[in-house]
């Protein structure tokens, strides 16, 4: 059974990038420029897509929460404020309120 993965264009680019790279159609440097990488970052890569497969390319981060989110406790207590005492404020004003 096939597993679906959703990928983004960015990682569509690394992995035809890094396959052509493999392929040695392309250069370490030039494969750098394309991706707005180092060299050691691509040979990284490189690396990864040989041991790991094209799931190596995908974001790790995909599916966790962001470090900058506030905590559900805060977002509730801000929200409320803004719904009770600043309702005609607009966002920016609120903001300057809190």
């Amino acid at each position: 059974m096939e597993e679906v993965l959703d990928v983004t264009h960015k990682e569509i680019d690394r992995t035809r990038v890094l396959s052509d790279l493999n392929e040695r159609k392309i250069t370490q440097l030039i494969a750098a420029k394309k991706l707005r990488l180092s060299e050691r970052q691509i040979r990284r890569l490189l690396v990864q897509l040989k041991n790991q497969g094209t799931t190596s390319i995908l974001s790790k981060k995909r599916g966790r929460p962001s470090n900058r989110s506030l905590s559900k406790e805060l977002k509730h207590s801000a929200l409320s404020l803004v719904q009770n005492h600043y309702v005609d404020f607009g966002p920016k004003l609120a903001n300057e309120y809190l």
